[in-house]
C-alpha cells in the first residue's frame, strides 16, 4: 500500500442512494485541452473517475448526479463536463444496470 500498488476501497450501490450515475465519452482535440479539463474537474464531486484512453475518444469520466436537474446540468449546461474548449465531441450514456464479478469464473451480479 505504501507504493501504490494495493488500494483499499469500497463499492457503492448508487442507485440504493437513488443517484444518477453516468458515463461520459470525450474527445479532446489536445494534451493542453485535456489536461485543462482534468485540472477544471479535478476536485469535483460528481465526477467519481477519469480514464484517460486510446482510441476514437481519449477521456472517459464517470460521474453521478443525486437528481435528474443535476443529471440535465452534467450533461448540457455551462458547467457540464461536456463543454468548454478543446472538446471535438463527446457521448453521454446513463447507466441503467451496474454488473459485478467478486472473482473470475464467478457469475455476474447486479446492483
Amino acid at each position: 500500500m505504501e507504493r501504490n500498488a494495493i488500494k483499499v476501497s469500497a463499492l457503492i450501490n448508487p442507485f440504493y442512494f437513488r443517484l444518477f450515475p453516468a458515463i461520459v465519452l470525450l474527445e479532446m482535440e489536445s494534451a493542453e485541452a485535456m489536461q485543462n479539463l482534468l485540472e477544471r474537474f479535478k476536485d469535483c464531486p460528481r465526477v467519481i473517475q477519469i480514464f484517460k484512453t486510446l482510441g476514437g475518444y481519449n477521456l472517459i469520466a464517470i460521474v453521478v448526479a443525486e437528481d435528474q436537474n443535476t443529471l440535465e446540468s452534467i450533461s448540457i449546461e455551462k458547467c457540464s463536463i461536456r463543454s468548454g474548449a478543446g472538446i471535438r465531441r463527446s457521448e453521454f450514456y446513463l447507466v441503467n444496470y451496474i454488473f459485478l464479478t467478486t472473482s473470475p469464473g464467478k457469475e455476474l451480479s447486479r446492483f
